[in-house]
């Protein structure tokens, strides 16, 4: 058998998985011991791109090559291995679809024989629990930022992810938390025959107290979480304020060549990066450049449209011999990028002020015209509750 598999695109998907079961069942002509697959439908997807396979901790998407995959020498190999239950109650047939150097490729066809769609296999993770609260470390610089606990990220299922230092040596297991009248424990959440964290399940790995204001206030740790006794984390909602994380515009001390990672409170399963030409994203699809500039200046997160999760915001510079400045916002749950640009006419600078994002507006090389918060209005980028003269 020839089976010719036409370039694919990969599709990863958070949304809504059902429990897996693995069953010895007879099918397909009296076939047995087939495993069952999750068929997993992308919303928004049509049906031939929107379908995937999972079984356990493995989520089979279409495979993407730059050529057509032929097998002329006839030297592949089918074996059915599994099922899985279509959304209007009809099967789809799982093949092992052998030859190829990678590790596992299986091929799915609804009804009768295998068609040419091949599906390579990815890890899954599962969609984070939605934030509960979110904790910065008050005031902080961008050396402390690097160097010490940034955050400390609670979710409504009861999990708690530490924002430890990427410099740290100690890689921190699982987390879950218990609030008392006036404390916030972290306690370790892992198999006791694990060994690896030197702590037990159940362990308190990190005591906070609880401020007037609102505020949790560090106070003893058993694992080593770059945290110094007194430290305040101060409550704040993903979005609900601008949150720094770089801004070199008015700093002689930009690290051309370096890069900082970083995280949103609603992307957990991504991680940014900055660096001083461009913003990354790497996710399950692997890294995306989600902003580009010569070079990008800041950058800032704030929630413009109101979805409760922030978008990425810039400061940047474009052009060779005629440089402007502008601002750029890249909404990651839309994939889509809003720009506020004059070229050659006016400069467009970010900055923090009053708790506020706010654009100071600057003649093209020229003096300040005036400021206002950054907004998205109608779709569009724009500055609001101006004073712009």
């Amino acid at each position: 058998m020839k089976n010719k598999i036409m370039p694919l695109t990969i599709i990863f998907t958070s949304a809504l998985i059902i429990s897996v079961a693995v069953l010895s069942v007879c099918a397909f002509g009296g076939n047995i011991n087939l495993l069952e697959f999750e068929t997993v439908y992308i919303e928004g997807q049509t049906p031939v791109g929107g379908i995937q396979f999972k079984l356990g901790n493995t989520i089979y998407s279409k495979y993407v090559s730059d050529e057509p995959i032929q097998d002329t020498a006839g030297t592949k190999w089918l074996k059915e291995i599994g099922f899985a239950r279509g959304n209007n109650g009809g099967m789809y047939r799982i093949f092992e679809y052998g030859g190829y150097p990678q590790e596992k490729f299986i091929l799915a066809e609804g009804g009768g024989l295998p068609a040419a769609t091949l599906f390579t296999a990815g890890t899954y993770q599962q969609p984070p629990s939605p934030v509960y609260k979110f904790y910065y470390l008050e005031n902080a610089t961008e050396k402390e930022k690097f160097e010490n606990l940034s955050s400390i990220i609670l979710f409504n299922d009861g999990t708690a992810k530490l924002g430890t230092p990427y410099i740290s040596s100690y890689s921190m297991p699982n987390c879950i938390y218990e609030i008392t009248e006036n404390e916030l424990l972290i306690k370790a959440s892992i198999d006791n025959s694990e060994n690896a964290y030197s702590v037990k399940n159940g362990d308190i790995l990190a005591k906070f107290i609880f401020g007037e204001d609102g505020a949790i206030v560090f106070e003893s740790a058993i694992v080593p979480i770059s945290a110094d006794v007194g430290s305040r984390y101060v409550l704040q909602p993903p979005g609900a304020l601008p949150h720094r994380i770089v801004d070199y515009y008015q700093d002689p001390q930009m690290p051309w060549g370096e890069s900082q990672e970083f995280l949103s409170g609603e992307f957990l399963n991504v991680k940014f990066r900055w660096s001083s030409n461009a913003v990354t994203a790497t996710g399950q699809s692997g890294e995306k450049e989600i902003i580009y500039g010569m070079p990008v200046w800041s950058v800032y997160l704030q929630d413009l449209t109101g979805d409760g999760r922030p978008e990425i915001c810039s400061t940047v510079s474009f052009g060779s011999g005629i440089v402007d400045t502008r601002v750029v916002v890249y909404d990651y749950a839309a994939s889509k990028q809003y720009v506020l640009e004059d070229r050659a006419v006016y400069d467009y600078v970010l900055l923090i002020m009053n708790n506020e994002l706010r654009v100071n507006k600057y003649e093209y090389n020229g003096e300040m015209l005036g400021s206002g918060r950054l907004a998205i209005i109608d779709g569009e980028l724009t500055i609001q509750k101006s004073n712009l003269i």
